[in-house]
């Protein structure tokens, strides 16, 4: 099945999102065991999907490891609008 730009942004936001407020709650109990199992569980499937993306569309920011081409990427839209370089 191949996934869309969109579908992936999307995954991709999902994926962060359950990770930061995984991240709030492990602030309060961080020896809570399904907490870090649910925070390491998302970190991971969030990793994947910035890896597939990247590989298919491009970097996502300018930290991203694959992000080889700066001056592309700085000449080009934000990943969420751009479609492609």
């Amino acid at each position: 099945m191949h996934t869309t730009k969109k579908e992936l942004l999307e995954e991709i936001m999902m994926y962060d999102f359950a990770v930061q407020e995984a991240t709030l709650f492990l602030d309060l109990r961080p020896c809570d065991e399904k907490a870090l199992e649910y925070f390491h569980y998302y970190v991971t499937l969030l990793k994947e999907k910035k890896k597939e993306y990247e590989k298919e569309f491009g970097a996502l920011s300018n930290r991203s490891i694959h992000a080889k081409n700066y001056k592309c990427y700085a000449e080009t839209a934000f990943p969420w609008t751009r479609e492609g370089c």
